[in-house]
């Protein structure tokens, strides 16, 4: 079994794992330094969480090239396969139809947490990373 750590309990990191936990032979740990994970996804869009917007492009970066592929995986379809209802604003801003945050956080945590492979480790700091053997 392969075990994988993630640094922080951010959105990335949050959809990385429910994306990853499908795969029974991956034990992951997202380390969080604070109390719970996710907290700064339920103040984006002042509480309401525009988790993408229809109208990005790569041009709207500094590394185009890095960028392209990210927004060529599409976000809204990730999102729409996980269950996630939304709809987008005149400005392209996207959110969850409840008009909560919170629908974004129980969302990502209910998609790994219901596969008992992945472990979050709150009130948790990492300060040092060495390589051992084959691992870290």
């Amino acid at each position: 079994m392969k075990r994988i750590a993630l640094i922080g309990g951010g959105a990335t990191n949050l959809l990385l794992a429910s994306l990853l936990s499908k795969h029974q032979d991956i034990k992951i740990d997202i380390i969080e330094i604070r109390e719970r994970v996710g907290k700064k996804i339920l103040e984006t869009g002042n509480g309401k969480c525009n988790f993408t917007n229809m109208n990005i492009t790569k041009y709207d970066y500094n590394l185009e090239e890095f960028v392209s592929n990210i927004i060529d995986q599409n976000v809204l379809k990730t999102f729409s396969e996980l269950g996630l209802l939304y709809y987008s604003d005149n400005e392209g801003r996207c959110y969850p139809s409840s008009n909560a945050s919170n629908s974004i956080l129980d969302l990502l945590r209910s998609t790994y947490l219901i596969n008992e492979n992945v472990s979050e480790l709150v009130n948790s700091e990492v300060k040092k990373i060495e390589k051992e053997n084959n691992g870290y």
